[in-house]
């Protein structure tokens, strides 16, 4: 089933078989390109949680090949077009092109979504603009290349092998999952037994000076599942305020806070307060979620009010009531984002546990080739198996990676190209996790798969003696054996036997 309502499929690749080859029992470029894609989607979305198609069979002359091509071109969301010369010179890849750009501007959705082309124009070789395909005009190109960026003769495909390629690749998996979650998430006609429950977010007061973004932000909600509640109204007396403010948030999944260097509005029986400032201090001595936002650009010396200077200051240095709170200062451009990820996380707590006897892939982004092949080979033994969601917000990846920690049974760790500290870092943060949650985990082994390159791993960790790692050795071979995996099989194994 796809991540996105309505298609089949989110992503449909077009390239030119031309552009796949490679020598006999090894993989072609396009291949990689596929694999790195598909082991960076499933960080970001969940294993199978995404539908990919590409076609890698070889043209025969029986396949009614236009219908079979056309069909999955319809019931696709994006289109990710591997511009090069041999696509350029290729007549089903330029049908394959036309066939989705008209299709889409013609669907009831279009050709864009919230102003995001599904159309992916992505280099293998740095074509100039003028010479690219008409239906792909007034897209941005993703390089997957390795020309200097004012050449002019045209250079190869970025190696695989590369830093450069990962980088590449991940620039595109950005845009692909900032689209994808634009998508409206309701179908036209919803028939599923039941519906996802929508987040309730509260969206205090603000400054007048930030009265636009909070609109903009608000719209840009619109497409999320989520139920923006009416905020409380100013203005009101200091005391019904404070009872109606009480009331809304203990209803709310989440409170958002757009503060500046003006307090705000004055409550109007209250010479001090304002009403964004009084509903963040109210909040923050509830339980609910809450995120408070202020611009990049604001100096908190220069604020005239010092008792507002001090408050602002205390929520930035998490000093103020002890609270678990997010305070952040991104861009307004990404504000709407850093929420997705806070509605993400809030749906993934409320969602049911899924892994409860399964077991949870942790890896570094340079060894998730690694982990991937992991996944697919033990799912292929029956095992269930998870990837640690990933997210582009470093804060996050660690909440999750405690979240997803809590529902599984088995812990592996792929020590690959990654240093020994981040090894070590994730090792610390599961005995942390599992002192905080002894009672309630599910925890009963922690793995660590050794891949390439060799090294010498014994004396590196040094952690409680409670803290039982298995070693599992494949650090001489890129391809990993099933021998060195059988213990954690039989494990597997023997637990869904008990």
């Amino acid at each position: 089933m796809a991540f996105t309502p309505d298609f089949k499929y989110d992503i449909f690749i077009s390239y030119a078989h031309d552009d796949n080859t490679a020598p006999k029992d090894k993989d072609g470029w396009v291949d990689r390109f596929h694999a790195e894609l598909e082991a960076w989607l499933a960080r970001r979305f969940g294993r199978n949680q995404l539908q990919i198609w590409r076609d890698q069979q070889e043209i025969r002359g029986n396949t009614v090949f236009d219908e079979r091509i056309q069909q999955a071109i319809n019931e696709s969301a994006l289109f990710l077009a591997l511009l090069s010369p041999n696509y350029q010179h290729s007549e089903y890849c330029q049908k394959e092109l036309d066939w989705f750009y008209q299709h889409a501007r013609t669907s009831q959705l279009g050709l864009t979504v919230a102003r995001e082309s599904r159309l992916f124009n992505l280099l293998l070789r740095n074509i100039p603009p003028t010479a690219w395909p008409k239906e792909l005009s007034g897209t941005s190109g993703f390089p997957l290349h390795d020309a200097p960026p004012t050449s002019t003769e045209l250079y190869d495909a970025t190696d695989p092998n590369s830093p450069e390629f990962i980088r590449q690749v991940r620039k595109i998996v950005d845009a692909i999952e900032e689209t994808l979650k634009l998508f409206p998430r309701q179908v036209i006609n919803p028939t599923p037994p039941e519906a996802e429950k929508r987040i309730k977010i509260f969206l205090a007061d603000v400054p007048d000076t930030l009265d636009e973004v909070r609109e903009q932000l608000a719209a840009d909600l619109k497409t999320a599942p989520v139920e923006i509640l009416d905020y409380v109204p100013p203005p009101m007396a200091y005391n019904d305020h404070e009872n109606r403010l009480r009331e809304t948030v203990q209803t709310a999944d989440l409170t958002v806070h757009l503060l500046d260097e003006l307090p705000g509005r004055k409550i109007i029986d209250h010479k001090t307060s304002t009403y964004p400032w009084h509903q963040t201090e109210i909040a923050l001595e509830l339980e609910t979620p809450q995120l408070i936002w202020v611009p990049r650009r604001l100096d908190f010396k220069s604020i005239k009010s010092k008792l507002y200077a001090d408050f602002l200051t205390e929520l930035a240095n998490k000093a103020h009531r002890g609270k678990e709170y997010h305070f952040i200062r991104e861009p307004e451009t990404q504000l709407s984002e850093v929420i997705r990820q806070k509605i993400d996380e809030i749906q993934s707590r409320q969602r049911p546990v899924q892994l409860s006897s399964g077991v949870l892939v942790d890896t570094h982004s340079v060894d998730q080739r690694y982990a991937y092949r992991l996944a697919n080979l033990l799912t292929e033994q029956g095992v269930n198996t998870e990837f640690t969601k990933e997210s582009r917000n470093r804060a996050l990846n660690l909440k999750l990676f405690e979240e997803n920690i809590q529902y599984v049974q088995h812990l592996v760790i792929v020590f690959g190209e990654v240093t020994p500290n981040w090894v070590l870092g994730r090792l610390k943060k599961t005995v942390q996790i599992l002192a905080n949650q002894f009672e309630q985990s599910s925890l009963q082994n922690c793995w660590v798969l050794l891949t390439p390159p060799k090294k010498a791993w014994q004396p590196l960790f040094n952690l409680p003696g409670w803290f039982h790692i298995i070693y599992l050795d494949n650090s001489q071979s890129s391809e990993i054996s099933p021998e060195v995996l059988q213990p954690l099989l039989d494990c597997c194994q023997e637990r869904g036997r008990t």
